[in-house]
């Protein structure tokens, strides 16, 4: 895996700690490179219920081939049928269109 996800791709989140087990299991719908915490990625995963999660400051696996085939049959929205072209928002409420989002150039005024 290279230092994101693919697009579409499903993964296993690193440890959280907290929350329900279906929200260690999704998809990649968007990486918004240097945009978290401490310059890490942000990663939107679709969760198996169709909520659109971002992720920080993680670590992801990828699954094999027969766990892929599993997790599909518990998604709402499959992977297949996901409509990247409309973006996707995080909770401070910016929208971006596109799978990998490069950092904006810092405002020097």
């Amino acid at each position: 895996m290279s230092s994101h996800p693919a697009q579409g791709e499903f993964v296993k989140v690193g440890p959280m700690g907290y929350g329900l087990s279906t929200f260690y299991i999704g998809y990649c719908v968007q990486v918004r490179k240097k945009a978290g915490l401490h310059g890490s990625h942000q990663v939107f995963l679709r969760h198996p219920d169709g909520s659109t999660v971002c992720h920080e400051n993680q670590g992801f696996f990828s699954l094999s081939d027969e766990q892929v085939l599993m997790a599909k049959s518990i998604f709402d929205t499959p992977s297949e049928e996901e409509d990247y072209a409309r973006g996707y928002r995080c909770s401070q409420g910016i929208h971006r269109i596109g799978f990998v989002i490069e950092p904006e150039p810092a405002n020097n005024n």
